[in-house]
């Protein structure tokens, strides 16, 4: 066999050894590894996201503290507001209580803190891969496409001593 077939023949057996192992690998792992590892990943990124908005909440406070210590007025309206007291001064007309971008944005405040779903981070391909049927399906496969790569492009040269031998008796 010339060399150029030699290495067509090992370049087409490692592509099938490759993809049957690889396939192999993933139906043991897709279940409790990999959905496990991307769901531990989402986690891990939200908690990160809401470190970051007590970060700048801390931040506003301070900042506000500073201010108050400055300000002593700030401290008052910031009491009325807080409070919802309504200011005692007389010929002043005060503006309602009810603010509707501040309303809406409550809503969504509330709606980002319900918890999500710990399998929306999980792809398509990984969702199809969990059922048992799909998993010894593709365990199958790829343990086929091993078997026929080595069963029809391994070492050609054990055929060829074989066919040079020849036994007497």
């Amino acid at each position: 066999m010339s060399r150029l077939g030699l290495l067509i023949r090992y370049l087409i057996f490692c592509t099938f050894f490759a993809v049957g192992g690889t396939a192999m690998v993933v139906s043991f792992l897709v279940k409790p590894e990999l959905t496990d590892y991307l769901q531990s990943r989402e986690m891990l990124e939200k908690t990160r996201r809401d470190n970051e908005k007590l970060k700048d909440i801390i931040d506003q406070y301070k900042s506000q503290i500073v201010l108050i210590e400055r300000e002593p007025n700030v401290l008052q309206r910031l009491e009325q507001i807080t409070l919802r007291q309504t200011p005692v001064q007389e010929d002043t007309a005060y503006p309602s209580e009810y603010n509707s971008q501040l309303a809406d944005m409550a809503k969504e405040v509330i709606e980002e803190s319900k918890p999500t779903d710990p399998n929306e981070q999980i792809p398509l391909w990984m969702k199809r891969a969990i059922y048992p049927r799909y998993r010894t399906a593709l365990c199958l496969s790829g343990a086929a496409l091993i078997l026929v790569a080595f069963m029809f492009f391994s070492g050609p040269r054990l055929v060829e001593l074989k066919k040079k031998t020849f036994y007497h008796r």
